[in-house]
């Protein structure tokens, strides 16, 4: 319905402009991408299965190092392919991708699903169309959850209900 009424309120102005408010204001948003006019039948597709797409992350242990030890985890997920989906999650998880996040994670979102999606089938499907998806285990460990089940930042719901979320990041989010 957004995208409707952007697209009312700016005919003239190209789609890509709306990706981008969606990635500067803390949208939720999908952009799937049809599989078949990226490369071919899926037949063509392989490559070897990555070990991490397996992996569950550790949790934190809580004490003196947390933050520091919860840093250190997210930086090296980051690396990951597949978690350029956490630029367009909008909310908390799109605030804290791009607290700890690197650079060129907003450009990988903006490229489309990652390799993981169409090469590994890691992915959310609409008929042919994909596009990345993110494992529950993955957003725990990205809100700094604990094995003791404590969190360095709100759980999803806890956020959306307390901090009257409407949809878009604002300076009161950000105070």
């Amino acid at each position: 319905m957004r995208l409707h009424l952007w697209r009312a309120q700016h005919p003239t102005v190209p789609l890509w402009f709306f990706t981008i408010h969606c990635l500067s204001h803390g949208l939720n948003w999908w952009v799937f991408v049809n599989l078949q006019h990226l490369v071919g039948p899926l037949q063509t597709l392989s490559g070897p299965w990555p070990i991490y797409l397996d992996q569950t992350p550790p949790l934190l242990t809580r004490g003196n190092r947390e933050f520091k030890c919860y840093q250190d985890s997210i930086r090296d997920m980051f690396c990951l392919p597949f978690t350029c989906r956490f630029c367009s999650m909008g909310g908390l998880l799109w605030q804290l991708t791009i607290q700890y996040g690197p650079d060129n994670l907003i450009s990988a979102a903006l490229s489309g699903p990652s390799s993981d999606a169409y090469m590994h089938s890691n992915s959310e499907h609409i008929s042919t169309d994909i596009n990345d998806t993110v494992k529950d285990a993955h957003i725990k460990m990205l809100l700094g959850i604990t094995i003791n089940s404590h969190s360095l930042w709100p759980p999803i719901n806890i956020f959306e209900k307390h901090m009257q979320w409407e949809g878009e990041w604002t300076a009161i989010l950000e105070t």
